[in-house]
């Protein structure tokens, strides 16, 4: 899916950020890519063995995070353009990932 998330679901995606933490795999060895709220930035990752491992992006307010993240979409979180290709299509951030973490159920013009 190429469609952008959108600004009020970016924001309900940091809203629940700042209370739970994290959105991560967690498992052994690599676990794709997350997003986490650390120290006052929310952060898009790396992910191994459950735990941040490389930052991707990160961002220092709240607004500047939820601008990114509302121009995102599937396509440009699969990592397709990546010079490696093991991370590519490998675990990524989707919508129905970030659904399922803000506990919404996904609306049919959502996708």
């Amino acid at each position: 899916m190429s469609q952008p998330f959108g600004k009020e679901f970016a924001q309900r995606v940091a809203q629940k950020l700042k209370t739970k933490s994290n959105l991560m795999y967690s498992h052994r060895d690599y676990c794709g890519t997350g997003l986490t709220w650390d120290n006052h930035q929310f952060i898009y990752c790396h992910v191994n063995d459950g735990y941040p491992a490389e930052v991707i992006l990160s961002f220092d307010t709240e607004q500047a995070f939820i601008d990114w993240l509302a121009e995102q979409s599937d396509q440009s979180l699969s990592g397709s353009n990546d010079a490696n290709e093991f991370y590519r299509n490998n675990q990524r951030i989707t919508q129905a990932r970030l659904f399922d973490f803000i506990n919404t159920k996904p609306r049919p013009r959502d996708y």
